[in-house]
């Protein structure tokens, strides 16, 4: 669904009942083997916050630089960046990062992982799963073999965002919003105003059947002793004879609907709202520090908006077989993210 402008009171489920996340990436995603950084970031905002940061960010928004009315982030100084952060912090709102260098990857590598994926959304079906499912796996794995290289590492990154936003932000904020959990309202950036895109249609087709593959893998957390009964009477379902066949825990008798949550509420927006043209400026914020082009002063506190964990907040992607032998330029400043993290349990 697309939208000129994302009301804070279209569809209110209640006040406090909701949790938006803003989705933007920054970089082209470019030919492997070039020195090219690229990014995509998530920010997380519990619905009672959202007034509270849209208010106190539109008092600094006329003093920063704008394109055509809209800020960008690639155009701010290290000193308004850090005005943006500073607000932020005061909003009690998470922010997730992914990033990739392509000029670790080569067009082998990336046709390789690629390959694999598309092999892997069919490999376990047999002719005695139903027939819908069947179609529409297969039809899931035309998509992705018809999907451009460039539009392909971006869905891999965004992929990998979305699933820590969903473990992370629901182990946070359990413990001190829990009725935030409710509901999950995703705002992505769009890049054409009147039409959609490859990658539009690609989340709509794939996010939640690649997401609940990396699930099965890896499930999510659950805190012992929370209140989940906001989030578990809007997601918490019977899984299906398809998805109980793939749980690894065979004591395992629910799991979460992720169609529901991410599926339900989705709008890919042109306009320049807040909430975006925030996470815009953040995510480009750590792209241009990992290149050289914003100083220390800048991204300093950017660690606060995040949570720790026992290795770098900023989430380096590879899709290659093999890791690189020597460390990259930007090493120092991935050391920077591995304290100063929110504490994800109370």
């Amino acid at each position: 669904m697309r939208s000129s402008w994302y009301s804070l009171s279209a569809a209110r489920i209640s006040l406090g009942a909701r949790m938006h996340i803003f989705i933007d990436e920054s970089g082209t995603f470019s030919k492997p083997g070039t020195k090219s950084l690229s990014a995509v970031g998530a920010l997380v905002v519990p619905d009672r916050r959202l007034p509270y940061l849209v208010s106190r960010y539109l008092r600094i928004r006329n003093s920063l630089p704008k394109e055509n009315g809209e800020v960008k982030g690639r155009l701010l100084a290290e000193h308004q960046v850090a005005a943006v952060l500073n607000q932020l912090q005061k909003a009690d709102v998470l922010f997730e990062l992914s990033v990739i260098d392509m000029a670790m990857h080569s067009e082998d590598d990336i046709r390789n992982h690629k390959s694999g994926q598309e092999h892997g959304v069919t490999s376990s079906l047999t002719e005695d799963h139903h027939p819908t499912v069947r179609r529409e796996l297969f039809a899931l794995r035309t998509q992705l073999e018809q999907m451009s290289h460039q539009l392909y590492v971006q869905s891999v990154l965004t992929f990998d965002v979305i699933a820590r936003v969903l473990r992370h932000a629901t182990m946070y904020y359990v413990q001190r919003l829990p009725r935030e959990l409710a509901s999950f309202f995703w705002v992505v950036d769009a890049k054409e105003p009147s039409n959609v895109t490859p990658w539009e249609e690609w989340w709509s087709w794939a996010v939640m059947p690649m997401l609940q593959s990396k699930f099965l893998r890896e499930p999510m957390w659950h805190l012992v002793g929370a209140d989940y009964s906001h989030y578990d009477r809007r997601f918490r379902t019977r899984p299906s004879e398809y998805l109980r066949e793939r749980i690894q825990d065979p004591k395992a008798t629910e799991a979460v609907d992720l169609k529901k949550m991410l599926s339900e509420n989705i709008t890919f927006s042109s306009a320049s709202l807040p909430a975006l043209e925030i996470v815009d400026i953040i995510t480009n914020a750590v792209r241009r520090a990992m290149v050289g082009n914003l100083q220390f002063e800048g991204y300093k506190s950017l660690p606060n908006i995040m949570v720790h964990r026992n290795s770098h907040y900023i989430r380096l992607v590879s899709l290659a077989n093999q890791q690189p032998t020597t460390n990259p330029p930007y090493m120092p400043l991935l050391n920077h993210f591995i304290l100063g993290g929110k504490k994800l349990v109370l």
